[in-house]
């Protein structure tokens, strides 16, 4: 066998493998980006209006996402009279930890495997919108006020990072 030859098995071998591996499942959520979880942990509503549907308000869901030996929480937040979430984000996050919701502000801390995830959906004439997405190890602050929900990033060094996100109306 000439080495041209030992190179083309080589890389035959190689790329069969490759191939396989390709094939094997990976470590996803059986759901893809789009689908909804099934399994509702707590909803939170921006405004009750008396009378009206559940179904027919804005409001913030979390969910659970199980598959196989795992779960993991999906945010899904919908304006008025969706049939279908506006907004979904797949935390990575297992339990939650903390949820503030103050005037069209909704701020969700899950707690992952080593570290804090935060999310920041804000209503934003009646559509949500993830503001803010981070993961921390240190202990946030968050402040509310009527005007505002103040959220204090600690640093390692130096001052705490500040975010501001007003409570304006719906």
């Amino acid at each position: 066998m000439t080495n041209k030859h030992i190179w083309a098995v080589v890389l035959l071998l190689l790329g069969s493998s490759l191939a396989k591996s390709g094939q094997e499942p990976r470590a996803e959520p059986p759901y893809g980006p789009s689908d909804l979880c099934d399994e509702v942990v707590s909803t939170f509503y921006l405004r009750w209006i008396p009378g009206v549907s559940r179904n027919k308000l804005a409001r913030v869901e979390v969910r659970n996402c199980r598959f196989k030996d795992h779960a993991a929480l999906q945010i899904a937040a919908w304006n008025e009279e969706a049939i279908r979430p506006n907004l979904m984000v797949h935390t990575q996050g297992i339990t939650l930890q903390r949820v503030v919701l103050s005037g069209n502000v909704f701020v969700l801390e899950t707690a992952g495997a080593s570290n804090n995830i935060f999310h920041v959906v804000i209503y934003d004439r009646g559509k949500p919108r993830l503001a803010f997405h981070d993961a921390t190890r240190e202990d946030v602050r968050i402040e509310t006020s009527a005007q505002s929900v103040i959220v204090r990033w600690p640093q390692r060094e130096g001052r705490d990072r500040v975010y501001e996100f007003p409570t304006g109306r719906y």
